[in-house]
């Protein structure tokens, strides 16, 4: 079963990581492993968004710097036009065929290296 793993893209880009392949593994490091080469298999382009349920929606799909995005009445989100005051950042994903398989082993990269907590969690919640 396939994975769009939205969640993950959102953590390495948080996480100031980035994305390194060789073969068919993808590692997600603050640094290059040996042997690996950078791969940019999505980007956080900055937009401005404005709901309008009532637009009839407009498919134009192309990379731009500054985006206008909109909500169609079924709710699909549709890039519009340029915009020079974004608000915030719209995922966006270079190489869909890619992008299930590396976040997948993002991922798995990831969990693998966890550090485990030793001694009691404090904190608000505990």
């Amino acid at each position: 079963m396939g994975r769009n793993m939205w969640c993950t893209a959102s953590l390495i880009h948080a996480s100031g990581r980035r994305i390194w392949h060789r073969g068919d593994a993808y590692a997600c490091r603050a640094k290059p492993p040996p042997g690996t080469a950078e791969v940019e298999i999505f980007a956080f382009t900055p937009a401005c968004v404005e709901i309008d349920r009532t637009r009839a929606s407009r498919d134009r799909r192309r990379l731009i710097s500054h985006a206008r995005a909109e909500i169609d009445p079924s709710g699909r989100t549709v890039l519009m036009e340029e915009d020079e005051a974004p608000h915030m950042h719209l995922l966006t994903v270079r190489d869909a065929v890619a992008y299930s398989p590396t976040m997948s082993g993002c991922l798995r990269d990831l969990l693998l290296r966890i550090v485990p907590v030793s001694g009691p969690v404090s904190g608000p919640d505990r």
